[in-house]
């Protein structure tokens, strides 16, 4: 569960969390689906510090919450407040720092870095940790890859997608780009995603085409290999 500071009077919170195997059963607010185990979910909730520490309490309380969604189906003005979600244990569990990713993005001249793993349903990426330079949007909190399935197959089964521009995408992954209704990746002009066993890294640029070096892809696949040791 996302770390918070608690004061002594009953306050509401915003948590990040992942629920135990068969600990409780929850529902998403927004889709009704089961948030299943280690599925991340995002919690509006009202409680004094004794709630926080007692575990039971802490599960009670969740079964009561104002507020309980999905990560990737939580309003963005809540996802706003909530802690960075960072996964456990096995499989893209490493902190990559935001200052790594930072620096990742000025050695290549991207405009946007960002860290993201595979939602367990398999439907949707979620954006775990970013960069962005000054002026350019923060990414996407989640995409369905419903949207996207061929480039979404493309990029697991090769472990990278690349383009300077999206014309150099191949039929049909081309045209499926453009089928894309969000926004922040519509806008993208040139891209560079490798992929791990849970998630990988991407590097977008909004405010100008680059064409990506091996300097650059090597740079990426060494910190997509500390994410998943």
């Amino acid at each position: 569960m996302g770390r918070c500071t608690l004061p002594t009077r009953s306050v509401e919170l915003v948590l990040t969390a992942v629920i135990p195997n068969g600990a409780v059963r929850l529902s998403c607010r927004r889709c009704r689906l089961v948030i299943g185990p280690d599925d991340p979910m995002v919690v509006v909730a009202v409680g004094t510090p004794a709630t926080w520490l007692r575990p039971q309490a802490v599960l009670d309380n969740l079964e009561v919450a104002a507020g309980r969604w999905h990560w990737r189906c939580a309003p963005t003005a809540v996802r706003a407040y909530a802690p960075v979600f960072r996964p456990h244990g096995g499989g893209f569990g490493a902190d990559l720092t935001v200052e790594r990713l930072q620096a990742l993005a000025l050695a290549t001249s991207a405009d946007r870095a960002t860290v993201w793993r595979r939602a367990p349903d398999g439907q949707a990426i979620v954006a775990i940790h970013w960069w962005v330079a000054h002026g350019i949007q923060a990414p996407s909190m989640a995409l369905d890859t419903r949207q996207f399935p061929l480039i979404h197959e493309a990029l697991i089964r090769e472990g990278q997608l690349v383009f300077e521009h999206p014309q150099e995408l191949p039929e049909p992954l081309r045209s499926e780009w453009l089928t894309i209704r969000e926004p922040r990746v519509r806008d993208v002009r040139s891209l560079a995603a490798v992929s791990g066993p849970g998630g990988g890294i991407v590097l977008v640029n909004v405010s100008h085409h680059r064409r990506w070096t091996g300097g650059d892809l090597e740079m990426l696949r060494e910190a997509v290999r500390d994410l998943d040791p």
